[in-house]
């Protein structure tokens, strides 16, 4: 009686890991604002640090607005990017987490590439705020 009632629980256990995993799907961002803003000198004035944080989350353009500054392709027709790196070998990644997943920043599309459907935002630093 085990073997038939192991196998029906193996079964619907299979069943729903699949019902319940989720694929991660790709973000497209909007377009990044590259002019306008701040001027240099007083933005670094302004420049603080803070361990205070809203819950809520940022809003796709100011994502994408944030995304470009860090790594963003800011000469297209060269493909060059807005933070220089050896050789222009371009090896360092953006990661955006958020409760929805895990995502790598694709500069040239301008999206959001989908890597882990999980949320793994407390796994992201160590001090106590960070979850």
């Amino acid at each position: 009686m085990k073997g038939p009632i192991l196998g029906i629980l193996c079964g619907l256990v299979m069943i729903l890991a699949a019902a319940c995993a989720q694929e991660p799907a790709d973000i497209s961002l909007p377009s990044p604002r590259t002019s306008g803003g701040m001027p240099l000198r007083d933005a670094l004035a302004q420049r603080q640090s803070t361990r205070s944080f809203s819950p809520a989350e940022l809003s796709p353009q100011t994502l994408s607005d944030l995304l470009w500054a860090a790594a963003g392709i800011n000469r297209p027709d060269a493909g060059k990017r807005t933070a220089p790196s050896a050789r222009n070998w371009q090896e360092v990644s953006v990661y955006v987490v958020t409760a929805q997943g895990a995502y790598r920043y694709d500069a040239q599309a301008n999206l959001l590439r989908a890597e882990v459907a999980a949320d793994l935002r407390a796994a992201t630093g160590k001090q106590s705020f960070v979850g």
